[in-house]
């Protein structure tokens, strides 16, 4: 033989039966003698090892002996898109085609259609047809049963008719001339797949192993042009390929082409170097036709996880070898060709698979890895927008209403705590008062309680007791009295209500009249009664029982305004007490999304004092009467008077629990006077389009986190962190006066972490 025509093959395919390059193993004899004796025998295996050339070398032998063999290549068959029944005509055809050529094996499938499935035709003719028409032995190759592994139907049963054929040998004496060989990338374990199904566990597997030196020499035949000694060069090729037979073959055809001169002793440094040139370095431009890349797809696209075939992978490299466990994930690194078996350990198959797939290759592809598990900034981005327009119109549909108010009263009863407004005086008529002057409290006490306060001077005075008639009717000196200071006190307030159909005393001028109608929240929820909301003036005020605009709260904070020279008026119908502007409630109002707007409404900024009940002194009636206070509790304050006797029902819910009405008015004005005073502020609110930018960005703030972090504990902690955040955040700035979305915003937050975590491990388990 010339050794310079020696045709080395590795550009893929199977070897020729005779081709002269071809390296008979220790599998070719297992093989050819295990499937002469009628044994069923299977070749799995890594690609690349040689298996189709073994199945060419031992169906040539098998057949100069008189022994029948059929071909099933299921590379040509096994396509995602194909029927069973499509799949097993191919099957039948196959054999026909093989063994059968004058057999009309259409017809024959056509005429078992009504009676049979597709698996069921297939037993019936290798029994009736194949069996019968063939009298010699016969051996089935079946080649790429790893194609039927990505099917969309179960391939179980035509498995499970390899293993009836072999059982059926006890009862029938013709299946002892039939024989299977199966070839291909897969495990015995992954050939029947249902748990409930008889496990692939018949025949004998073949060990398909690389060339050893003494199988090999028929190689150094291509060599002897170069050197002298082409032992020790095909020793050299051997050592970098571990006799992988791909490899071997394509590093001789290198050394081979090279046509370099080796001497004596440098035949390891001739294929050290070429291997590091033509192989390791810039190996992906230099794989052709592919080998390395089809490892590294077996290894990043396994249906194993990828990840754990790297890490384990990764431990070899760091160990040298590893102990073999039965676990899915050391037979994937198997079938990959990446790795060996030799003895109970796993070991790199040679030094190329090494220096290629090397630590720094591992490390590389398990960011990838990590990164592709990611979700992209893009969706994140995306999913924000979307749950922030799905909250929005969610909330705009009330149902986060209720939560909300509810979310507010936590607000506001959490925020530091303020001392009494000294701007205020409520006197009170006590049990005590009751007892001593009668209820309801006759015209002549009040007119009394009157003339001695205007000794002290205030600022204002509001009656809350409702005078609509004299008390009693048959005493009309003092209701002459008390009516004289309804008519000449230009800073007495007497009340009225429109709702409830309350008069005011008829001595009253209408511009001093104050009404006292408060409005719950059982508009949204027939079970909410807190009063949240404080009406200061009405623009429809035809009402004959109680014509005033202006509200008890908005006439003594007027007079007491006024006493200072403050300016009162409107700005885009909003009030305007000096330079603080009182923005009105609309129909959209932060947890407000449907309310009835009318009149000039504004949110009730309680004073947190030690008891919100009581926001600022309060003494009884009878200690005015009876002169035991100071002149200075009532000069330049605001009055309130009315009954607090408990006996008398006059409560109200609020954020803080029950409260009497003459307190949420004081409350009112008490949130004015500070913002004009003192800068306390009053409650606001953002405008549609900035909520929706609030609500995203929170979101969005989620979704990094999903995207960030790679473990539950760390998302379930940093989304955790986050909520904390995002209401000591909503809380801090409520004390400033900003009422947030916090509500809407904490369910932005969560729906976007939760929906992008069950996606990532969703993507998580596609890599798993």
């Amino acid at each position: 033989m010339n050794p310079q025509s020696f045709d080395y093959r590795y550009s893929g395919g199977s070897l020729n039966a005779d081709d002269p390059t071809y390296v008979m193993r220790q599998a070719d004899w297992d093989f050819y003698n295990g499937l002469k004796d009628g044994e069923f025998c299977y070749v799995l295996n890594s690609r690349q090892m040689g298996k189709s050339s073994l199945r060419v070398r031992t169906m040539a032998r098998l057949q100069a002996e008189g022994i029948v063999c059929a071909f099933i290549d299921l590379t040509g068959i096994g396509k995602e898109s194909i029927t069973p029944e499509q799949w097993y005509a191919d099957i039948v055809r196959s054999l026909v085609n093989s063994c059968l050529t004058r057999f009309n094996w259409r017809k024959w499938w056509r005429e078992q259609r009504d009676f049979l499935s597709p698996v069921q035709r297939l037993k019936v003719f290798i029994e009736e047809i194949l069996l019968v028409k063939i009298k010699q032995k016969i051996v089935i190759f079946v080649d790429e049963i790893d194609r039927v592994l990505s099917q969309k139907f179960s391939l179980d049963d035509f498995f499970a008719i390899i293993r009836t054929c072999y059982n059926l040998r006890s009862n029938k004496p013709k299946y002892k001339r039939l024989t299977w060989a199966l070839l291909g990338v897969a495990t015995p374990f992954d050939l029947i797949t249902n748990p409930h199904s008889n496990p692939f566990n018949i025949g004998n597997a073949i060990a398909l192993q690389g060339f050893q030196l003494t199988e090999s020499l028929i190689l150094a035949e291509g060599l002897k042009h170069l050197t002298d000694t082409p032992e020790e060069l095909l020793k050299a090729i051997l050592y970098w390929t571990g006799g992988q037979p791909f490899l071997t073959q394509k590093l001789c055809w290198l050394v081979a082409k090279s046509n370099t001169i080796i001497n004596q002793g440098k035949e390891s440094d001739f294929v050290t170097e070429l291997v590091q040139n033509n192989v390791i370095k810039n190996w992906e431009s230099q794989d052709e036709p592919p080998h390395l890349k089809t490892i590294r797809s077996r290894i990043i696209y396994s249906p194993q996880s990828s990840k754990k075939l790297l890490l384990l992978y990764q431990q070899i490299l760091r160990s040298g070898k590893i102990a073999i466990k039965k676990a899915p994930e050391y037979r994937e690194l198997q079938l990959s060709g990446l790795v060996t078996k030799q003895g109970k350990y796993l070991k790199v198959y040679n030094p190329i698979y090494r220096e290629v797939f090397n630590n720094s290759w591992v490390k590389k592809e398990l960011a990838t890895l990590e990164e592709a598990k990611r979700l992209s900034l893009g969706l994140v981005f995306t999913s924000s927008i979307l749950i922030t327009i799905l909250v929005t119109v969610m909330r705009s549909l009330l149902l986060f209403q209720s939560w909300e108010l509810a979310a507010y009263d936590l607000l506001m009863r959490t925020r530091p705590t303020e001392t009494e407004d000294n701007r205020l005086l409520i006197i009170g008529a006590t049990e005590q008062d009751l007892n001593n002057y009668g209820y309801p409290l006759p015209d002549r006490i009040i007119a009394k309680l009157l003339n001695k306060i205007q000794e002290y001077n205030p600022s204002a005075i509001g009656l809350d007791i409702v005078r609509d008639h004299p008390v009693p009717k048959e005493y009309l000196v003092g209701h002459k009295a008390l009516n004289y200071h309804f008519k000449n006190n230009p800073k007495l307030i007497p009340v009225c209500a429109f709702d409830t159909n309350i008069a005011p005393p008829s001595a009253s001028p209408s511009l001093q009249l104050g009404f006292v109608d408060l409005y719950d929240d059982r508009e949204f929820n027939r079970q909410d009664d807190t009063i949240r909301r404080y009406l200061l003036s009405r623009s429809n005020h035809s009402s004959e029982i109680c014509p005033s605009p202006y509200s008890f709260a908005w006439q003594l904070i007027y007079l007491y305004l006024d006493d200072k020279e403050i300016e009162i008026n409107t700005i885009d119908n909003n009030w305007k007490f000096g330079s603080l502007i009182t923005r009105r409630l609309e129909k959209r109002s932060g947890g407000y999304q449907n309310l009835d707007a009318r009149g000039n409404q504004i949110l009730i900024n309680y004073r947190n004092s030690p008891s919100p009940q009581k926001i600022a002194q309060q003494i009884g009636l009878g200690d005015i009467l009876n002169k035991k206070i100071a002149p200075t509790l009532i000069e330049d304050r605001v009055i309130l008077i009315a009954v607090t006797a408990s006996s008398v029902q006059d409560s109200h819910d609020t954020p803080y629990g029950e409260m009497r009405g003459v307190n949420i008015h004081a409350h009112v004005i008490s949130q004015i006077l500070s913002a004009v005073e003192n800068n306390r502020p009053l409650i606001k609110w953002f405008t549609l389009w900035q909520d929706m930018v609030f609500i995203w960005v929170w979101s969005f703030i989620g979704g990094l986190v999903i995207w960030y972090f790679s473990t539950v504990f760390s998302r379930s902690i940093a989304i955790g962190i986050l909520v904390v955040i995002l209401h000591t955040f909503c809380w801090i700035m409520f004390t400033q006066g900003f009422w947030l979305p916090l509500i809407p915003t904490l369910t932005s937050l969560v729906t976007m972490a939760a929906s992008l975590a069950i996606l990532k491990q969703k993507k998580d388990i596609n890599f798993l």
